[in-house]
């Protein structure tokens, strides 16, 4: 299928990254079977190299990230409006936990009657405390996560979880502390003077001695939905001045409470292999074996955990083959783990709390705000 729009001048790619060729994905090229295939979406190099610059500044006006990779700012908002309009691009805001839930986020292998597979995913999708939903092949048939509120963790594992008609046995692990976030990955294409000139320091969290004003959680909930809405919008909104609607966004994100991020589905971005991995390590060695794994340009994700693992991480890979390397290699070098269980991902229908169709993204079911 061939690629829409004109497309944007390459700045001399040979010369540009020469040492992440071999680890660069595949250009996402859909056939018409598959979802963005059916949505007329062909990603080639270019809209690559245009999302992994919006990962690092999401909120990045378009005319920057063209003279960074050549050619014009509106040629990068065609690219961007094409692949939002197709349905497998969104710019989200990533709301800190601690607006949303006081309770700690479970993770759960559910073993379901073989008949029952898909109805159990479709079940637990529309759950509004699951934030990630998929279904798997390995011990467990489905995979979700999700936030309890505060208090609710309980009742969700021993009474509404087991409840689900079809699931037969579940397995729980209960995340400790987030040693990466999925939000921090980024696909490897730019070259180390381009990521430098986008990244951008992220706010780090406190504590506040007071809950949100009524502006702010106006601010929040328009950022979570769009993290690129325009300041003007955003003071049209919440019916303010635009200077002060960009102080009170920008004190948002200095705060660290919304973080804009990018939400792509990992296979429009050619990782079609997508992979859980529980490990157990030596005592003492957890945090060597978290190192390690974060190093691993595929790791989206590494959480310590309490229950029969003591490490969870959600790893992206070209395909299956790029995934035996990594146990053969990468994993089976790091003498501190003591066993690894992986299940492999088939399909994911929900994730960061918006229902998944393939690479395409839903209509966002986002918990409400504490109040």
């Amino acid at each position: 299928m061939a690629s829409v729009g004109p497309k944007i001048r390459p700045m001399g790619r040979a010369a540009r990254r020469p040492a992440a060729e071999a680890a660069r994905p595949a250009p996402a090229r859909t056939d018409p079977g598959s979802a963005a295939g059916v949505a007329g979406v062909d990603l080639d190099e270019v809209d690559l190299d245009v999302i992994a610059a919006l990962q690092l500044d999401p909120r990045a006006p378009f005319d920057r990230i063209a003279d960074l990779l050549g050619g014009s700012g509106r040629t990068v908002a065609r690219r961007v409006e094409r692949m939002v309009d197709a349905g497998i691009l969104r710019f989200v805001g990533e709301v800190h936990r601690s607006l949303l839930s006081e309770g700690s986020r479970v993770h759960s292998f559910v073993r379901t009657e073989p008949q029952r597979i898909n109805d159990v995913a479709a079940a637990l999708t529309e759950m509004p405390e699951v934030a990630f939903c998929c279904t798997t092949a390995g011990r467990a048939s489905v995979y979700c996560t999700a936030v309890p509120a505060g208090g609710a963790r309980a009742d969700f594992l021993t009474r509404r979880l087991p409840a689900v008609p079809g699931i037969l046995a579940t397995r729980s692990e209960i995340e400790l502390r987030v040693l990466r976030k999925a939000s921090s990955w980024r696909l490897p294409r730019l070259t180390p003077a381009q990521r430098r000139e986008l990244t951008r320091p992220e706010g780090e969290f406190a504590l506040r001695p007071r809950p949100l004003s009524e502006e702010e959680r106006g601010a929040v909930e328009l950022l979570r939905a769009d993290s690129r809405l325009a300041f003007a919008d955003l003071a049209r909104a919440l019916g303010m001045t635009q200077p002060r609607a960009r102080r009170l966004v920008l004190g948002l994100f200095e705060e660290g409470l919304v973080r804009p991020r990018v939400d792509i589905e990992p296979s429009a971005l050619g990782y079609r292999t997508e992979a859980i991995i529980s490990l157990n390590t030596r005592f003492g060695r957890t945090a060597a074996v978290a190192d390690a794994l974060a190093r691993y340009e595929g790791t989206r994700y590494v959480a310590r955990v309490a229950g029969t693992a003591s490490l969870l991480c959600q790893v992206v890979f070209r395909d299956e083959t790029a995934l035996a390397d990594f146990m053969d290699g990468q994993l089976s070098g790091v003498d501190e783990v003591v066993q690894a269980e992986v299940s492999v991902i088939l399909d994911v229908t929900k994730r960061l709390w918006i229902p998944r169709h393939g690479a395409l993204l839903g209509e966002p079911r986002f918990p409400d705000l504490l109040a």
